[in-house]
């Protein structure tokens, strides 16, 4: 906090200073593609770890297919559109600078695609000596919000970013108002709410 706070309110933030950038996330999104591509390669030693692991192998990498949609969540609230990359790439590819950025919407549509195929792996709940871990309410939560962002003033509509352009011309932002966006956000919130394992935080229900 005290490294980005003075900047930010003196209103001296800018492109070649800003200390919440975030770009450092496609590090995170890295480990995360790793994880996904090999986890399965990793060899099982001996009844114990093979009776373990194996049954828990689609669920660690559902696990990590919700940590990489909040990790391009984070780009994208900053952002908007940005490349989208799930696969690990190798030092020349990665040292490309002429990928491009998709669109805002495109990227909405991963992050949401994401977070439901990694709820079909996920557990409502776990025993008390895994909690902490990713539930089906976790990935739908993380769809929720990101689909209220989606259809907030700041993405839905913003006439601000139409200018806003790849080099080929691809047009990041849609300047176009959907009110489509706002439906698909309630019932992502709604579909939190039907699986009937949460409730609002009352520490004192006499009052």
């Amino acid at each position: 906090e005290d490294a980005w706070q003075p900047i930010f309110n003196s209103g001296s933030l800018g492109i070649t200073n800003n200390p919440m950038d975030g770009w450092s996330r496609y590090v995170d999104i890295r480990r995360a593609n790793q994880f996904i591509a090999n986890i399965e390669q990793v060899k099982l030693q001996g009844d114990d770890q093979i009776s373990y692991y194996q049954p828990r192998l689609s669920r660690y990498k559902a696990e990590a297919r919700v940590l990489r949609a909040e990790f391009y969540f984070d780009l994208y609230k900053r952002y908007g559109g940005v490349p989208i990359i799930t696969t690990v790439l190798d030092l020349n590819e990665a040292g490309s600078t002429m990928m491009p950025r998709n669109t805002a919407d495109e990227v909405v549509d991963f992050m949401a695609k994401e977070c439901d195929t990694a709820a079909t792996e996920l557990p409502l709940q776990y025993p008390d000596n895994e909690l902490g871990r990713m539930t089906k309410g976790a990935a739908l939560a993380l769809k929720s919000r990101i689909l209220s962002y989606a259809a907030s003033p700041l993405f839905n509509g913003n006439t601000w970013y139409a200018g806003i352009t790849n080099k080929d011309g691809k047009q990041l932002f849609n300047p176009v108002y959907d009110k489509e966006k706002w439906k698909k956000a309630a019932d992502a919130a709604k579909a939190v709410l039907d699986l009937n394992v949460y409730s609002m935080y009352n520490p004192n229900p006499s009052n």
